[in-house]
C-alpha cells in the first residue's frame, strides 16, 4: 500500500460563516463533487455533524462518508466508511480561516491506494475535482 495526500487552497471574497455552511451541507456537495451527494443519517447534535453519513455516487460505486469532527465555522472532518475501493484509510478535513481580509478553505485528504500508480491517478483526479468544484460553489457574485 503506498500513502497519498491530497491539498486544495481557495480564497473567497464570501463571508466564512457562508462558506462553511455550504460546504457543511451533505446535499451542497452534489455541486463540488459533479455527483449525486446526500444525507442518509443525521448527526447526534447537529443534522450534518458528528455522526452523520453521506451518500456519493451511484450504485454500484457509491461510497459513504462519515463526519469525525464539526468545529462551526472551522473544520470539518470525515471519513470513508463504505465502499471507495481501490481507496482505504481516506481522511479527509476542510479548514476555514480569515486570510488577508478574505474567506479561506484548505481542503485536506490522505489515503492508501494498493498501487502507487493508482494512488496519483486518484490524487490527481481528486484534485483537479475538488478545485474546479470549489470554483463552481463558491464564485465570488
Amino acid at each position: 500500500m503506498s500513502r497519498h495526500h491530497v491539498e486544495v487552497c481557495f480564497l473567497s471574497s464570501r463571508p466564512r460563516q457562508e462558506i462553511f455552511a455550504l460546504l457543511a451541507d451533505h446535499n451542497q456537495l452534489a455541486k463540488v463533487f459533479g455527483v449525486p451527494c446526500h444525507r442518509i443519517q443525521a448527526g447526534s447534535k447537529q443534522a450534518n455533524g458528528v455522526g452523520s453519513i453521506r451518500r456519493i455516487g451511484m450504485a454500484p460505486v457509491a461510497l459513504e462518508e462519515t463526519v469525525t469532527a464539526f468545529h462551526e465555522p472551522e473544520l470539518i472532518a470525515y471519513k470513508i466508511s463504505k465502499g471507495g475501493w481501490p481507496i482505504s484509510q481516506h481522511q479527509g478535513e476542510v479548514r476555514f480561516s480569515d486570510h488577508q481580509g478574505q474567506s479561506q478553505v484548505v481542503w485536506r485528504i490522505d489515503f492508501s491506494a494498493p498501487f502507487g500508480w493508482v494512488g496519483h491517478l486518484i490524487a490527481a483526479t481528486l484534485e483537479q475535482g475538488i478545485s474546479r468544484g470549489l470554483r463552481k460553489l463558491l464564485q465570488d457574485r
